[in-house]
């Protein structure tokens, strides 16, 4: 008889009342709050999208389930245990198992390191692989992402990719350690329209591959609506609005949402 695993009823990430204030510039008294009161779960295999203008608190959320930014109150549970009381093992296997991928690929990869260097250290620092291993899983790994054949991008350098081979090197190295969760925090937004639509195509692929949930960041409302299980719709560090696509775009309950829905439809010239 298989044994029942509690830890999978769980979400993988749980924010509850989530609050963080920011302390005003010297010589000034003010305070910032870029979170208030912020609750939302990240499920196995979901994908939940926070999605608002500059300055609604997307990356400090960001930031927060990534562990890099603390709370000022409420809480961030990974797995069901509060993330800054993890034991020193139990982060390491956090920082496994949330990964994030960045808006600019080419920032985030050294400029001075080979696509092998670039997905193959962090395997072998991590003990994923031993180091005489590294190569074939890279190779694996780049196969997956769609960069064939593999072994041509292993001593490329960032400078030689695309932007959209570039992003897939990104995502190649997210999944090297066997995340639960990815945090794509604008991974499409440096993209033009045709490349955007095949990194949505292999961000879902790696979903059913791989039992991946997402995190996903946004201020384009269109790659929301194509990859996103439930929305979260922020204004001023709150969740004005939540709910599955169809009930964000087609019953839409707050008046920013309504407002950011309006300016999708409106042409530019």
């Amino acid at each position: 008889m298989i044994e029942h695993d509690p830890t999978k009823d769980l979400a993988i990430m749980a924010l509850s009342d989530a609050v963080v204030v920011y302390p005003g510039s010297r010589g000034r008294g003010g305070r910032m709050t870029a979170l208030d009161s912020v609750s939302l779960e990240v499920g196995h295999r979901q994908t939940v999208s926070i999605v608002g203008e500059s300055g609604s608190g997307k990356s400090t959320l960001g930031r927060v389930v990534l562990g890099l930014q603390r709370l000022t109150s409420g809480s961030v549970m990974f797995r069901g245990q509060q993330l800054h009381r993890l034991s020193k093992r139990e982060r390491s296997q956090f920082r496994r198992e949330v990964q994030v991928v960045f808006q600019d690929p080419g920032s985030s990869l050294n400029p001075r390191k080979s696509v092998l260097s670039s997905i193959g250290t962090g395997m072998v620092i991590n003990g994923v692989v031993e180091r005489e291993q590294a190569t074939r899983r890279v190779e694996e790994l780049l196969e997956i992402v769609g960069l064939t054949p593999a072994r041509s991008f292993l001593t490329v350098l960032p400078d030689e990719l695309s932007g959209g081979q570039k992003q897939r090197v990104a995502f190649a190295r997210a999944i090297s350690l066997g995340p639960k969760l990815i945090v794509a925090d604008e991974a499409l937004s440096a993209l033009d329209a045709s490349l955007q639509a095949q990194i949505l195509v292999l961000m879902r692929s790696l979903q059913e591959q791989l039992g991946l949930s997402y995190l996903f960041i946004s201020h384009d409302l269109d790659t929301v609506a194509a990859i996103s299980d439930q929305i979260c719709v922020m204004q001023s560090g709150r969740v004005v609005e939540r709910g599955t696509v169809a009930d964000v775009f087609d019953h839409p309950n707050h008046d920013y949402t309504r407002k950011l829905l309006d300016a999708r439809l409106i042409p530019s010239f």
